[in-house]
C-alpha cells in the first residue's frame, strides 16, 4: 500500500495519489467514492447510484459481506470528504524523509539525501553537510602522525633512531 518509516516513537505513512485512489474506490461502480456513505457493517458505498440501486432490492445487503441495511442505516462518510478536500488543496505538499516535517512545496523544499534516505528538508540538508564536513576533517588525535616508541635501553637517539624517546615526550 504505502511505505512506512518508523523512527523512534514517530511513525509516518506515505501513500501515492494512485494508491489512495485504489483504496478509496467504491466496490460497486469501481470509481472513486462520490458522496460516500457508511453501512452498518462499516463498508462504504457511493450514495448515488450505488447504494440507491441496492436499496431498490427487496432485501438490500452489503455487496461485500451481505449484511442487511436500510436507508436509515446509511451515514455520510465525512472524514473521507475532508481527506479528499485536503488532498485536492495540497497536491504539492510533501514531508521530509528524515525528520518527517511537512513542507508546502515538495518540489521546491525537498532535496535528495546523500546520507539519509529519501527526500529531505533544508534543515536535514544542513545536518548532512555538517556531518560530511566533520567526517572530512581530521580529528585532533589523527593530526599527529603515529610514531613508534623506542624501547632500547641504550640508543644513540636522533638522527640515528627515528623512534620517539621517553625523554623527548612532553606532556601537553
Amino acid at each position: 500500500m504505502g511505505s512506512t518509516d518508523v523512527t523512534g516513537t514517530k511513525e509516518t505513512l506515505q501513500i501515492s495519489a494512485e494508491k489512495f485512489g485504489e483504496i478509496t474506490e467504491c466496490v460497486v461502480c469501481l470509481e472513486p467514492y462520490k458522496n460516500p456513505h457508511a453501512l452498518p457493517c462499516q463498508h462504504y458505498l457511493c450514495l448515488t447510484p450505488c447504494a440507491e440501486d441496492i436499496l431498490q432490492k427487496e432485501q438490500p445487503e452489503c455487496p461485500l459481506c451481505r449484511s442487511p441495511f436500510t436507508r436509515a442505516d446509511l451515514k455520510p462518510f465525512l472524514f473521507y470528504r475532508q481527506l479528499q478536500e485536503y488532498i485536492r488543496r495540497a497536491p504539492d505538499r510533501g514531508f521530509c524523509g528524515e525528520c518527517g516535517r511537512w513542507v508546502e512545496d515538495a518540489k521546491k523544499d525537498l532535496r535528495p539525501a546523500a546520507l539519509f534516505k529519501g527526500l529531505i528538508c533544508a534543515e536535514c540538508v544542513a545536518t548532512e553537510a555538517l556531518i560530511k564536513s566533520m567526517e572530512s576533517q581530521p580529528q585532533d588525535d589523527q593530526k599527529e602522525e603515529k610514531k613508534e616508541l623506542c624501547l632500547e635501553l641504550v640508543c644513540p637517539g636522533p638522527p640515528a633512531c627515528s623512534k620517539v624517546h621517553i625523554g623527548a615526550m612532553v606532556a601537553p
